[in-house]
């Protein structure tokens, strides 16, 4: 590069030049600074949408460290407030260097050249594994002293019985690592039989559960407000345990009923109180809140569309692609996976050309979030899958959970994106009112998401600009804060 840089130098055709070093030019500019333009928006290049990808692998890789990272550094931080006496020094801090790294330029995207995807995979597992040692060492030493004085030795006796009888309860932790509301949280945990354990005068007490068809049992678990810990118990199934207090009634469980008939076959009415959702054969038809108004303007889409980008195949959408539809048919569904007041699961099986598609539809006791997955076998190239979300009012306000930040604008903004940005994401938000309770989307998705004025897209898969098309997921969700 600096060869062909002095081959330009002094010719008639090209443009004065003077190389230096990034101080010496910021060094003449901050003269100038009074009177140079501001540019208070985000610092992005219109032609660089790092958001389609070949390799959702790279961006689960990323999300998942990331997070671990996020954890480990809390996690010290309680440890240290929490137990200072039993740390002989700091912890080792964790290291965002290897997740920095592999941020830069192609590897995301997918873009770049198949050794270095070769040599990135062992060090996002060398990074997710070192982030994952130092969370639960600290969560150790700070759960260790969140037990009372006799506790420990009792710990011992009880680890001692655990292993020399079966019929000894094994002491779990419920660990809430993002500030919370307090409100009752539904879990898929290991088999067994599940209670808080007994302390302050009470006794222990049971917890409603329901059995889950793929492995373990749904537990409701009441979780104080804020960072907290939890002690649970777990007896194994089988085992001769003493008899709890009876388990405290569900927090808004969930109910299926028949939908009406004159709308057609197989549609369905699942509620727990929070979310109300209409389903049938196309999908998510309808959503109410829990003030019982309507929230989508029409059901639920999956698009298909043939996508040969501009510019960069990678790093760029068509701007007609729109004018390209393609078919997309779901041929079963919705399927009944599991049905019970804690869980319940819908399932849809469909094609999208040569791609095998699975929807799944879950709702849970007390959460305020219907959850949606995705499941993509892909197969094609130079296509568009996106989910687009029609909403009954305009969104007010947009929010995106990126890596390491998040930012948020106003929809009454005016802007000058083309028809075809789509954003780069782990997830996004839209609201649709002021008020408190306001219905809310969100979703994460491998590839991006494109807000519009009354409707929303998720970008799922794309034009990978590999051999080998990957397989990816993406998971939704829709609820009410």
């Amino acid at each position: 590069m600096l060869q062909q840089l002095e081959l330009w130098q002094e010719q008639p055709l090209a443009c004065p030049q003077r190389h230096g070093s990034l101080r010496a030019y910021l060094d003449g500019l901050e003269p100038l600074a009074p009177a140079l333009p501001v540019w208070r928006d985000e610092l992005y290049l219109e032609l660089h949408r790092g958001c389609a990808t070949s390799r959702p692998d790279q961006k689960r890789h990323n999300r998942s460290l990331e997070r671990l990272l996020r954890e480990a550094e809390l996690a010290q931080a309680l440890a240290w407030l929490g137990a200072f006496e039993a740390l002989d020094q700091p912890p080792q801090r964790p290291d965002w260097r290897p997740l920095l790294f592999q941020q830069f330029h192609d590897i995301l995207p997918g873009t770049a050249i198949p050794e270095v995807f070769d040599q990135a995979e062992p060090q996002w597992r060398a990074a997710r594994r070192q982030a994952r040692g130092q969370r639960d060492r600290a969560l150790h030493t700070w759960l260790s002293a969140q037990l009372p004085p006799a506790s420990p030795a009792a710990a011992s006796a009880s680890s001692a019985a655990a292993s020399a009888t079966p019929a000894a309860p094994q002491p779990w932790w419920a660990v809430q690592l993002q500030p919370q509301p307090a409100g009752a949280f539904t879990l898929r945990l290991p088999p067994g039989h599940w209670q808080l354990p007994s302390g302050h005068g009470r006794p222990a007490a049971a917890l409603p559960q329901q059995p889950a068809p793929g492995g373990g049992v749904w537990v409701q678990i009441p979780l104080p407000a804020g960072v907290v810990a939890q002690g649970l118990e777990r007896w194994a199934a089988g085992s001769s345990m003493p008899q709890p207090a009876p388990a405290a009634p569900i927090t808004q469980p969930v109910q299926l009923a028949a939908g009406p008939a004159e709308e057609g076959p197989n549609r369905w009415l699942l509620q727990n109180g929070l979310v109300r959702v209409e389903v049938g054969p196309e999908g998510v038809l309808q959503l109410w809140g829990p003030d019982g108004q309507p929230q989508l303007a029409e059901p639920l889409q999956w698009c298909r569309w043939r996508d040969h980008g501009e510019f960069w195949d990678a790093w760029d959408l068509a701007a007609d692609y729109r004018a390209h539809p393609l078919p997309l048919h779901w041929h079963s569904g919705p399927e009944l996976a599991e049905q019970g007041p804690l869980c319940t699961r819908l399932v849809w099986r469909g094609r999208s050309g040569r791609s095998g598609l699975r929807l799944d539809l879950q709702l849970r006791a007390g959460s305020p979030w219907l959850e949606l997955q995705l499941s993509v076998d892909w197969r094609q190239r130079h296509e568009l899958l996106r989910l687009e979300i029609p909403l009954a009012q305009p969104a007010v306000r947009v929010a995106a959970d990126t890596a390491g930040w998040a930012r948020g604008r106003s929809r009454s903004r005016p802007g000058s994106r083309r028809a075809g940005r789509c954003q780069s994401s782990a997830g996004w938000q839209a609201r649709q009112e002021l008020e408190p309770g306001a219905w809310r989307c969100c979703w994460m998705a491998p590839r991006g998401c494109q807000p519009g004025r009354i409707a929303w897209g998720c970008r799922c898969c794309g034009p990978p600009p590999g051999p080998t098309p990957a397989p990816t997921t993406a998971r939704s969700g829709c609820g009410w804060r």
